[in-house]
């Protein structure tokens, strides 16, 4: 059971990583989900297990930093 631990741990990592990496790279938060999403897939294609837990990393990631995102209003430009 340790080992199962210790490679989510791994690949939390490992995604949060890629993550700050991808956004750094994408010009909107669409952009950067598409290239989530070819990343997490490609995961999934060699080891399906794998693939999901990246694909709920990555979008706990992206709700944590939506999460943060402050909207703009019309009224507040002005």
């Amino acid at each position: 059971m340790l080992d199962y631990e210790k490679l989510r741990i791994q690949i939390r990592d490992m995604v949060t990583e890629v993550y700050e990496e991808l956004k750094r790279e994408s010009r909107d938060y669409e952009e950067l989900w598409n290239k989530c999403r070819q990343y997490y897939r490609g995961l999934a294609y060699r080891d399906k297990n794998i693939g999901l837990y990246a694909k709920e990393c990555f979008q706990i990631l992206m709700e944590n930093e939506l999460r943060n995102v402050p909207i703009a209003h019309p009224s507040d430009e002005n």
